[in-house]
């Protein structure tokens, strides 16, 4: 698998897309990167060895359990943490897990709760990538190509149901209306 990783942050990308275009170890700059620049290769961090091994664990993990995404890790030994993103999505919102919640868990189950919370609240509805689901479900950004995530606090399971209670409420005070359609499916409107 091949891949590109700063001194903290690791990616991998999926078969068939390109590497980055840096040289091996070669720090890339642009203005997404973290100041220490980006390596091709997960063996160029600049972290301890059972860490390095964690991140690959991580990532092999996330590759398999949800493929097609590019995943990140973005290990700070200092702080104890990994910060998880998905840059399918976004390189700004990610997910923090402890490094001990996962430092002796062998499945990896923090990291798959990581990985699918991510997806859940970038609003991606599978667990294998699809552009045309991406387009059908993530929000943007008018005008980019930055996935807006659902920052609510609540947990991912519960956003469903407080998003229906929400929308109930609006009906009934007159903020909101059932319309039907000419194909007749209905859907919640706004009035003008």
């Amino acid at each position: 698998m091949q891949g590109y990783s700063s001194a903290k942050m690791t990616v991998e990308l999926p078969p068939g897309l390109p590497r980055p275009s840096s040289l091996r170890g070669g720090a890339i700059r642009d203005e997404g990167a973290s100041p220490e620049g980006v390596v091709d290769n997960p063996n160029d961090l600049l972290v301890s060895a059972s860490t390095e091994i964690l991140v690959r664990d991580i990532i092999d993990s996330l590759l398999k359990r949800y493929p097609g995404f590019i995943w990140a890790i973005q290990p700070d030994e200092r702080g104890g943490i990994f910060n998880i993103f998905c840059t399918n999505f976004s390189s700004k919102w990610g997910y923090t897990i402890k490094i001990a919640d996962i430092q002796h868990d062998a499945k990896r189950v923090e990291a798959m709760r990581a990985g699918g919370e991510i997806l859940r609240r970038f609003g991606y509805p599978a667990d294998k990538y699809d552009l045309s689901l991406d387009r059908a479900y993530v929000r943007r950004r008018p005008g980019s190509n930055e996935a807006i995530p659902n920052l609510t606090g609540v947990k991912s399971a519960n956003v469903k149901q407080q998003t229906q209670a929400e929308v109930e409420l609006a009906i009934v005070e007159g903020r909101a209306e059932v319309v039907t359609r000419p194909d007749g499916t209905q859907v919640i409107q706004v009035p003008r």
